[in-house]
Formats: C-alpha cells, sequence, structure tokens
C-alpha cells in the first residue's frame, strides 16, 4: 500500500562512495574520517531505511486488518440494534438502552406556515 521510503541522504552516500572507489590515487583524509567508517554509516543507514520500509508494510497490513474488524463490527452493531427493534418495538426503552433513538424521542420537523394569498411578484418590481 505505502510506497517504500528512500533515503535521499543514503543514495547521495552510496553514489559518492562509489565515484570515491573509482578513483586511482589514495585519498588523504583526516584522521576522524575513514572510507571504511563512511561505507559503515552508509550500510547502517539502509538497513535503517530498510527496516522503517518494513515496519511501514507490517502497519499497512495491520490497518487493513483493523479497517475489516471495524466493518464487521459495525454491521454487528446494526444488526443487533435492529434485533432490539424486533423484539421490543421502535419507542420501547430497552430500543434506547441499545442505542436506538425511540420513536417518541423525535423531533418533528417544524412546518412552514402557508400563505392563503401569495402574492405574485409585480411587472414593476421585476423590471427595477
Amino acid at each position: 500500500m505505502t510506497n517504500n521510503r528512500r533515503s535521499r541522504v543514503t543514495d547521495q552516500a552510496e553514489s559518492r562512495i562509489a565515484a570515491l572507489s573509482s578513483i586511482q590515487t589514495r585519498l588523504k583524509f583526516p584522521d576522524s574520517l575513514t572510507m571504511q567508517g563512511y561505507i559503515t554509516q552508509a550500510t547502517e543507514a539502509r538497513a535503517l531505511v530498510a527496516q522503517l520500509n518494513s515496519i511501514d508494510a507490517n502497519r499497512d497490513a495491520t490497518r487493513s486488518l483493523l479497517d475489516k474488524a471495524e466493518q464487521e463490527l459495525a454491521t454487528t452493531s446494526s444488526r443487533v440494534l435492529k434485533a432490539v427493534l424486533a423484539q421490543f418495538g421502535p419507542d420501547s426503552p430497552e430500543y434506547a438502552l441499545a442505542g436506538g433513538t425511540r420513536t417518541s424521542d423525535r423531533r418533528r420537523g417544524m412546518r412552514r406556515p402557508e400563505d392563503a394569498n401569495p402574492e405574485p411578484p409585480s411587472a414593476a418590481t421585476a423590471q427595477a
């Protein structure tokens, strides 16, 4: 589901290692830098990217399982509520306890008063 992550820094380091390896003359780094240490850091970073991708894949699989379980639970909840409705009726306290809205508790819609003499728009106001 998710795309594998890439690390721009790791990719850059790996391409730099390949380029440095093709240099024929022996490179002189400061004492704190070694080619082997650079390769080790790049390898460790690549392993962490791979580990993160694995975690993402597991998370996606778990998310799919959770989505399916929630969907099944929602269906079962609806069926349970309908069973309570069928057994006790739409206005019973048992139906309300199960999570339904009793018929007597529902709000009635407001009715608009109907005009006895609706006036059509006059020609003078339509041209103005």
